[in-house]
């Protein structure tokens, strides 16, 4: 659009001014909770944090039924207000409220009854974040049967089956 900042003074003031206000937005979009900005090329770009599936416990032998687990693996806090989680079913999802927050290098588990539909023996979780980007999913085809899905080790490797369900802890990897 602009070869340099030089043509900016070329616009007309409407144009020069909504420029302006644009830039504002895009900075302060940038240094908010969601992202950080980085400039390639001139091209701004907002990241916001991965929030990832840590461990699932479809239709678990807990009472309350199953769970998921969710882990940042980021050096700060995330606001999770807005974030939505769902099963295989998409379109029908639960959205955190605001006071959510997952620490750095912390859990948050979400119940299986807090979701519309039940985890079941074949099904999926999907986390999207406050944009409606999705962070993360993850897909099972049966169920893990006394143990879980989860990340060996935590935040990094792949969701494998575990040696038994650890809910807000360190996944007991095989």
């Amino acid at each position: 659009m602009f070869r340099s900042f030089a043509n900016i003074r070329r616009l007309p003031d409407v144009r020069r001014i909504a420029l302006a206000v644009l830039m504002v937005a895009v900075s302060v979009a940038c240094s908010g909770d969601y992202g950080t900005g980085t400039a390639n090329g001139g091209v701004v770009t907002v990241s916001p944090p991965p929030i990832l599936i840590n461990e699932v416990n479809p239709n678990g032998d807990l009472p309350a039924g199953g769970w998921v687990e969710l882990f940042n693996p980021t050096a700060r806090a995330v606001d999770l207000t807005d974030w939505t989680i769902t099963n295989g079913d998409v379109l029908r999802s639960f959205t955190f409220p605001a006071g959510v927050i997952i620490e750095p290098g912390g859990y948050v588990a979400v119940n299986e009854q807090t979701l519309p539909v039940a985890l079941n023996a074949t099904d999926a979780v999907h986390v999207f974040n406050k944009f409606g980007v999705q962070s993360d999913s993850y897909s099972w085809t049966n169920n893990a049967s006394g143990t879980s899905y989860g990340r060996c080790p935590d935040g990094i490797g792949p969701l494998v089956t575990t040696l038994a369900p650890t809910r807000k802890a360190v996944n007991a990897c095989p």
